[in-house]
């Protein structure tokens, strides 16, 4: 059997069968898959570890994001947009002509784009913005299903689509870089362009959830203690400060342009981070706490996008990728058949991992081959690639983008993670990206 085909099936089998963490997974898949393969194990060492720096500018970009979501929050910034959100929420209750429902989801989804890109906070958004919003929730029978929905889109579009902040990381820094390690010619490639409509596909996924599936209003129990805790949180003041939050504001307009003029993420947040020190936002004295739970926050993604770097290495280089492209041809040679085969696997190894970013690396050293074999353009297999990538993060049970909203929406114990978040994300989203990532890269090619 391929070297690289029984690594990636190994893999699979032992984080989404017998739930073995995904880390785990990627080193017993390449040990296990190169052993039964024949490869020496001296090989199989040697290529997984000279693989994994080729992940670690990005988990270190990652982290200081991390870094920089925290140090946000300290400036009270993200505070302040939510309590004057909260106030228009409030605002458009009392009119009769605009739906307040509508009103709060819009927001939802502006929000988690802007967590994303510009104000790079990511799922920390979900615990400042959708935590103080559950009475209201309760208060207009709004289905919680479609508020994870909501989330989940904003999220996953955010970083899919808009190459700053996350969107950049996984743009740029994993989706460029890896389709460019792979032999592909990425000098002309216009990331927005050839996501723009598969981010369609999840526009389309969020307005089923809302105006037909889950259009009713659903009933919850009002819950005595989470009453009191939020009516508690509500009453206490948060001391901001016009000064801090100014700085703060230069500091994401400062790491904005380095990403832009200067396309690079890493020193972009380096610089946003030293600006908030220099600008007296953060003490000195806070910068142990702030690191601290910064990569904490972050860790765990930037350790499977590291490990993720070392098992492609060792698929591209022992796997045998050429001879599996070629058997896999020759049983499927209608171009639409293959892309949407493509896509369906990139949704069970997202399923798999938890993070599109840790997939990429997998996908581009295999798909790559397949796509120039297949003649598609350049365009076609960025988008081939990035949708396959983004493939099963809505609706992965380990994803960050499930996670936050149902460790949210379920602090009263009326949100069940697998039923309520990730089986209605998964229908919402993962079906139309197939539907529209296939049309993307058919039209593209």
């Amino acid at each position: 059997m391929n070297t690289a085909l029984l690594s990636i099936s190994i893999m699979l089998i032992l984080a989404l069968i017998f739930r073995v963490h995904v880390v785990i997974s990627l080193f017993l898949g390449a040990l296990l898959g190169g052993i039964f393969s024949g490869v020496p194990l001296n090989n199989i060492i040697l290529t997984f570890e000279n693989g994994l720096s080729r992940g670690a500018s990005i988990a270190l970009s990652y982290g200081l994001l991390g870094v920089f979501s925290v140090a946000l929050s300290y400036s009270g910034l993200p505070q302040i947009i939510t309590e004057s959100l909260l106030k228009i929420i409030k605002r458009e209750h009392k009119k009769v002509y605009l739906k307040p429902q509508y009103v709060i989801l819009a927001i939802i989804a502006f929000l988690g784009i802007l967590s994303e890109t510009i104000i790079p906070i990511h799922v920390a958004f979900v615990f400042i913005f959708i935590h103080p919003l559950l009475l209201l929730f309760n208060q207009l029978n709004l289905d919680r299903r479609v508020i994870a929905c909501t989330i989940c889109f904003g999220l996953i579009t955010g970083y899919m689509l808009f190459p700053i902040g996350f969107g950049n990381v996984y743009l740029n820094e994993v989706l460029l870089k890896n389709l460019a390690a792979a032999q592909l010619d990425t000098s002309n490639l216009n990331v927005f362009k050839a996501m723009l409509i598969p981010a369609l596909g999840m526009l389309v996924g969020l307005l089923i959830a809302i105006f037909f599936t889950y259009r009713r209003p659903k009933f919850y129990k009002e819950e005595p203690k989470l009453i009191q805790l939020l009516q508690q949180e509500s009453q206490e003041k948060f001391e901001y400060s016009f000064y801090d939050m100014f700085i703060a504001s230069l500091a994401i307009t400062i790491t904005f342009l380095i990403q832009i003029f200067y396309h690079s993420l890493l020193f972009g947040t380096l610089a946003g981070i030293l600006f908030l020190f220099f600008g007296r936002v953060i003490h000195r004295h806070q910068s142990d706490e702030l690191f601290d739970k910064g990569f904490k926050m972050m860790t765990m993604i930037g350790l499977i996008m590291i490990t993720a770097a070392g098992f492609s290495n060792f698929i591209q280089v022992e796997g045998n990728v050429s001879e599996l492209v070629q058997s896999f041809l020759s049983v499927f040679d209608s171009p639409a058949m293959v892309v949407a085969i493509l896509l369906l696997a990139g949704l069970f190894i997202t399923l798999g991992i938890g993070s599109s970013f840790a997939t990429v690396p997998i996908l581009a050293t295999i798909y790559v081959p397949i796509g120039l074999q297949l003649g598609l353009s350049p365009m076609a297999i960025l988008a081939l690639v990035g949708t396959a990538g983004a493939l099963g993060d809505a609706g992965s049970p380990t994803s960050d983008s499930t996670l936050a909203p149902s460790a949210v929406l379920n602090l009263d114990g009326q949100h069940n993670h697998l039923k309520d978040t990730v089986l209605p994300t998964f229908i919402h989203f993962n079906i139309p990206l197939i539907i529209f990532g296939w049309c993307a890269v058919m039209y593209l090619a």
